[in-house]
């Protein structure tokens, strides 16, 4: 398995796996699969040129095929700067259960230990999604509460968990 950041080059491999995420758990991801299929290659491609920080780290099976992703973004506000946001981890179904998530979400953290004064990591999970709570948990991710009906899709509401870990180092 190879990690490594997703660029333009992968703009295929990860349309693909973003609306298999889409269509496996549109709770999760709040997006329109039906829209996100429409959206032009060229946006997508767009959307991954390199930026140090705000980037998606994809795992890449030995085959080359791109099983899992997770994002990471960087407040741009110079008052907001110290916090970042951990978003969008998906691992397709075959590759589940084989410590793709846990290794994603370390090699993130260590990219992310390089990135100066970032001190918080923020990230929100269906408040439901024991086994996500539990993967964050392991890395020191605590929790801020629920937000109630945080967000709403096809008429249903749905409770976040908005998770906080603190960078080692900060203050």
């Amino acid at each position: 398995m190879e990690f490594r950041i997703v660029n333009h080059l992968d703009a295929v491999a990860y349309r693909e796996i973003h609306l298999e995420a889409l269509l496996n758990s549109p709770e999760s991801f709040g997006g329109n699969y039906r829209k996100e299929k429409k959206r032009p290659l060229t946006q997508i491609e767009m959307g991954l040129r390199p930026d140090p920080n705000n980037f998606i780290l994809g795992a890449f099976a030995d085959d080359g095929d791109l099983v899992g992703v997770v994002g990471f973004g960087r407040e741009r506000h110079v008052a907001f700067a110290q916090q970042g946001v951990l978003w969008g981890m998906y691992v397709k179904l075959a590759y589940r259960r084989q410590g793709v998530g846990r290794f994603l979400v370390e090699e993130l953290l260590e990219m992310i230990q390089s990135l100066e004064g970032v001190e918080q990591i923020r990230l929100t999970v269906l408040e439901n999604n024991q086994a996500a709570k539990q993967l964050y948990g392991q890395f020191g991710f605590v929790s801020q509460g629920v937000a109630e009906r945080a967000f709403k899709l096809q008429n249903r509401y749905f409770d976040e968990e908005q998770m906080i870990l603190y960078v080692s180092g900060s203050d």
